[in-house]
């Protein structure tokens, strides 16, 4: 009986010890893939940190506010996180989450510039993005919201004028 015992305990025992070692087995499994995602979102952090400005074009509304005061810098439509999250994606196949990204400053920042929007840009200029990758590191992405040429008034204007020079030569 005695033996019996002993055999039960040294196999209840074994088993422990097999559990215990898979377990170790499982957590540096698992430590490892941690840490190459982390290493992978540092990489996406350096990659955000390189990028050079994000560029957009809007439409400038030129159009005088409540204030009677012409703002030039009023754009129609706005630059949200989901462009800028746009452009990281298609032009440099960087995804980042939505929750990663807000808008943190504008070049008028304070000013009643339109830019009340928390996630949006609202005028021409310069903004900045913050992106903030939990555990990892923030960085900034800078935008730039450029004037869009409307199509035809520049060219008629040239077209005009050229036409006009050619009447005169002849």
């Amino acid at each position: 009986m005695v033996s019996q015992r002993q055999a039960i305990e040294a196999e209840k025992k074994a088993r422990e010890e097999q559990e215990q070692q898979a377990q170790q087995q499982q957590s540096s499994i698992s430590m490892a893939e941690q840490d190459r995602a982390t290493q992978m979102l540092r990489d996406r952090l350096e990659q955000l940190r390189r990028l050079p400005p994000l560029h957009f074009t809007r439409r400038a509304r030129g159009a005088a506010p409540p204030s009677g005061v012409p703002d030039q810098r009023a754009i129609f439509g706005s630059v949200s996180v989901d462009d800028v999250l746009l452009r990281l994606r298609e032009a440099h196949q960087l995804v980042v989450e939505r929750s990663w990204i807000q808008l943190a400053t504008t070049h008028a920042e304070g000013s009643d510039g339109g830019s009340s929007s928390q996630d949006r840009v609202r005028q021409l200029g310069g903004a900045r993005f913050q992106v903030q990758i939990p555990g990892v590191g923030t960085s900034m992405l800078r935008v730039m919201v450029a004037p869009e040429e409307i199509p035809g008034t520049e060219e008629e204007a040239r077209s005009s004028s050229k036409a006009a020079v050619a009447e005169e030569a002849s």
